[in-house]
């Protein structure tokens, strides 16, 4: 029975050969799939179950009525149910709570957007990982690889669902593709 490793030296030789789309073909279905099994106990749960992370609720919150002032056409900039009262963009900035109000809105369920926005920013962190080490030369194995495990990583995973912190949650895509963007242009 070949290892794990032999089953990845193996396919790393057979992607090498192949043009960039099989490349992407490859990978990103692999990342899909593994964000998919490690979010399952997230995916699979009901609606009306809110997780336990420490700022998870609070964020949620201030998702959600950023939404519904939105539906109202109002842009209040005051949340007085965060720490006695402070502006939606203290302590974190707007851009996630932005993306997930409008994910709020198109969902209508504050569980589904916060599981929505979840596995997109681990998916998307993979992605574009993997397309990082594939710009520093990784081989297609080492690629995928460190795509998966940017993805399922203890940090990720704990930004997300242990800590809660939405705010930092959408670092998790935005780092490797800002980073890959500022190689790009020193090179």
């Amino acid at each position: 029975m070949k290892t794990i490793l032999e089953r990845l030296m193996n396919l790393s030789k057979k992607l090498s050969g192949f043009p960039e789309t099989t490349y992407w073909l490859c990978v990103v279905p692999m990342i899909f799939i593994a964000c998919t099994v490690a979010m399952w106990p997230v995916l699979g749960a009901p609606h009306d179950l809110f997780p336990t992370g420490v700022d998870t609720v609070g964020h949620l919150t201030k998702v959600e009525q950023l939404a519904a002032n939105w539906s109202r056409l109002s842009f209040a900039d005051w949340f007085p149910q965060w720490y006695m009262g402070a502006t939606f963009v203290q302590y974190y900035a707007p851009l996630s709570f932005w993306l997930g109000s409008l994910i709020q809105l198109l969902t209508g369920n504050i569980m589904l957007t916060f599981k929505l926005f979840a596995f997109a920013c681990l998916f998307l962190g993979g992605i574009f990982t993997s397309g990082l080490a594939k710009k520093f030369g990784a081989d297609p194995a080492a690629g995928a690889t460190s795509g998966v495990l940017y993805a399922l990583g203890f940090s990720s995973l704990y930004i997300v669902f242990i800590d809660g912190t939405l705010g930092r949650a959408l670092t998790l895509p935005l780092f490797p593709l800002l980073l890959g963007q500022m190689v790009s242009l020193y090179s």
